[in-house]
């Protein structure tokens, strides 16, 4: 199979083993890993017995037959005796598989491809799992009916991974709770742009009328990943210090590149420092949803500055702080939401709390009251109001509750303490209480978890724009 990238994957691999674990054999005692991260909405998403540490993904795309060629090389961590391991990966065939270097045994069931590498690797045991795979990728369709994944656009291609789309066109261990960092060389006509996750690290012209472009990212979970391939001006600047690319359409707003600048440094003033080390956007028409990929969201050419700042937001909230299962998607939406609110509140002053009172005005009988934000009955309601704006609304309840400066500090503790790692709407509670001193028990119950219209949250609402004073169709 192939052999560059692999054998760069291998020799780090062994690089970051250790010479214990290299000499440990896994005894007859080892067993399968599970083919489920423990998602309460998506058990059937995901994989156990390993953490992916790193993803090198080489993609070539033709646009006549809309087929790919790839390799990708997993670099993993063993947390158990593996007899096998799983990865998902929806259509497309598989060529070959090693592990090592070695040719490796495998099957696929579903949207598994299920791993038999030929000596079961042993607890903490560092390998490279290479798949050399092609085809046609095809998206899913999530519970909402909307589509994820590879999706092919009157221009060109895009992918947009939330919830499971990643394993559509690169093996994955599609699971909020194992994010990695990712490498993507994509070749395309060099007529085309390449857009990526991440950061920007070269575009090649090759023979054959052809250009090779590389990106790559931080630890992120799959789901914040994408590329996009088409044609696209490129839009250039340095924001503080970091390196911006947006990638516009033909008749994209002017304005988009500029917004996502200003977003960032608005968000990074309230919040703390921008996660990654670059940014920009990517505005493609017939996109169905504006989405948070890290570092470049993917926007529609006319999006508005709501639009954007709402996806900005997420590089600090989802793509960073990132829930532990899907049914705590509020944590993401709902503080996405909520920023967007606020920022508007600059422009147009008193935006955010006339869109609370608006929405408060639902009589206690409308469905916009149920499900509740922390309570979603099943995976139809992912991208419902309740989590964006019954979301937002918990929170700016929240805020007149324990006054904006209380909020202030909450909303940094919780991104400080949280960068990298997976979270839950217990934690945020118990935040909460912590910072305010207060018991808000009986808040959050009414706010989050029930299906009934709350009660007005006291002391009143404050007026709007009144916040601790700046220091330093979505997703």
């Amino acid at each position: 199979m192939t052999r560059r990238l692999l054998s760069a994957a291998v020799a780090a691999a062994a690089l970051l083993a250790p010479i214990a674990a290299q000499a440990q054999a896994a005894g007859a005692g080892a067993t399968p890993g599970a083919q489920t991260s423990g998602d309460s909405f998506f058990p059937d998403m995901g994989n156990g017995g390993y953490d992916v540490r790193a993803y090198q993904v080489s993609l070539r795309f033709d646009p006549t037959t809309q087929q790919i060629d790839a390799e990708c090389a997993i670099t993993m961590v063993a947390h158990q005796d593996l007899s096998e391991l799983s990865l998902d990966l929806s259509g497309l065939s598989v060529n070959e598989v090693t592990v090592d270097g070695t040719s490796a045994a495998f099957t696929r069931s579903g949207h598994k491809l299920v791993i038999t590498p030929t000596t079961p690797l042993a607890a903490d045991d560092v390998a490279v799992v290479g798949v050399e795979y092609s085809g046609v990728p095809q998206p899913i369709t999530d519970p909402d009916a909307s589509l994820d994944g590879w999706l092919r656009l009157s221009t060109g291609v895009v992918t947009l991974n939330e919830p499971n789309g990643a394993m559509t066109w690169m093996p994955v261990n599609n699971t909020l709770r194992d994010r990695a960092v990712f490498s993507f060389e994509v070749t395309a006509p060099a007529a085309l742009q390449v857009s990526g996750s991440g950061t920007f690290h070269g575009r090649r012209v090759i023979p054959g009328g052809l250009a090779r472009t590389t990106w790559t990212t931080g630890l992120i979970p799959p789901h914040a990943t994408s590329i996009a391939i088409a044609p696209m001006r490129v839009v250039r600047d340095t924001v503080a210090g970091r390196p911006w690319r947006s990638y516009l359409s033909s008749g994209s707003d002017p304005r988009l590149p500029g917004w996502s600048e200003k977003a960032m440094t608005w968000m990074q003033r309230r919040v703390g420092r921008y996660p990654f080390g670059s940014g920009g956007l990517t505005a493609l028409p017939g996109v169905p949803y504006a989405l948070e990929v890290a570092a470049r969201p993917v926007v529609s050419p006319d999006a508005s500055r709501a639009t954007v700042v709402h996806e900005y937001a997420h590089q600090w909230f989802g793509d960073t702080v990132v829930p532990a299962d899907w049914s705590d998607i509020w944590l993401s939406e709902g503080l996405a939401t909520y920023f967007e609110w606020i920022e508007r509140d600059r422009r147009t002053p008193g935006f955010s709390l006339r869109q609370f009172r608006n929405l408060y005005a639902n009589p206690p009988a409308s469905e916009f009251w149920n499900p509740a934000p922390a309570a979603l009955p099943a995976p139809t309601y992912l991208f419902d109001n309740a989590v964006y704006e019954r979301g937002a609304m918990t929170l700016i309840a929240l805020r007149a509750k324990i006054g904006p400066t209380t909020m202030s500090r909450l909303l940094r503790t919780w991104y400080s303490a949280n960068t990298e790692k997976n979270v839950t709407t217990a934690q945020f509670i118990s935040l909460a209480e912590s910072i305010s001193g207060q018991d808000l028990s009986g808040f959050f119950d009414a706010w989050l978890y029930a299906a009934a219209k709350p009660g007005v949250p006291s002391p009143p609402m404050r007026k709007p724009g009144v916040d601790a004073p700046e220091t330093s169709g979505r997703r």
